[in-house]
């Protein structure tokens, strides 16, 4: 009869081989390394009540470390479009004048645009998207060493 630590390595390292093919978020690879301690241990002699708490105890802590790792490396939702723009800063490269509006370079695009309180925003002063109305950004003027620049 083969051995119970045989038993452990060998399916340990099975569910780490299916853990490369498959997306489990590492529950296989978690197991797998659990199974391969708990083999080591067998291997040494200890009775089968250690073995399984071997195994529980790293299946559990693996599991959590990976899943911990995975959420500080989780990217925030990424946003496209337009809403994308809300809180971000552009150069006016048209006069925002009033209702009529002007233009706005954002990362490289130029967009509509329309002051939030119907203010006059000069060529090459900055602003940032509040709000988007349909296709038109809707900003507010903010104050930067070229604006005060040019006040003083």
């Amino acid at each position: 009869m083969i051995d119970i630590s045989y038993i452990w390595i060998i399916a340990g390292m099975i569910l780490i081989i299916v853990e490369i093919f498959t997306p489990t978020k590492f529950v296989f690879l978690s197991m797998g390394a659990g199974m391969l301690c708990a083999g080591l241990i067998a291997y040494s002699g200890a009775s089968f009540f250690i073995q399984i708490i071997i195994f529980t105890v790293v299946c559990s802590v693996t599991l959590l470390l990976i899943r911990n790792f995975l959420k500080k490396r989780e990217k925030k939702e990424i946003i496209f479009g337009a809403p994308g723009l809300i809180g971000k800063v552009g150069l006016v490269t048209r006069r925002i004048d009033g209702l009529h509006g002007g233009l706005v370079k954002i990362e490289g695009e130029t967009w509509r645009a329309i002051e939030m309180e119907n203010k006059i925003v000069d060529e090459g002063r900055s602003v940032r998207v509040e709000n988007i109305e349909g296709t038109k950004l809707i900003v507010k003027e903010i104050e930067n060493r070229k604006n005060k620049e040019d006040k003083g």
